[in-house]
């Protein structure tokens, strides 16, 4: 039950930051100015849900020790920060 309770929550946390995505560059396209945070932790937040959605035992505390947990959420910021970095690039270069 409690890995249900995970990917349920990286699933609400996937779609809601995807639609926060999505929503930034609609407001860039027809506006020309976007939310500069969003930009950057969009992405950041999707990628994270996406993690919780097939990696559940990521939503509990690691034991100590535990080094795969650790390398885990490494490799989410990683990604997620340089996914983030990327759609901020792709935002400022953008010119309608």
């Amino acid at each position: 039950m409690r890995g249900l309770k995970a990917r349920l929550l990286g699933l609400v946390l996937f779609t809601s930051f995807v639609a926060a995505c999505a929503y930034n560059w609609h407001m860039l396209v027809t506006e020309g100015t976007y939310l500069l945070k969003l930009s950057v932790l969009g992405p950041f937040g999707a990628i994270g849900g996406l993690f919780m959605l097939f990696f559940p035992q990521l939503a509990e505390p690691p034991a100590r020790g535990d080094g795969r947990h650790l390398a885990m959420l490494a490799l989410l910021m990683v990604i997620g920060f340089g996914l983030g970095g990327v759609n901020f690039h792709l935002m400022n270069q953008y010119r309608p």
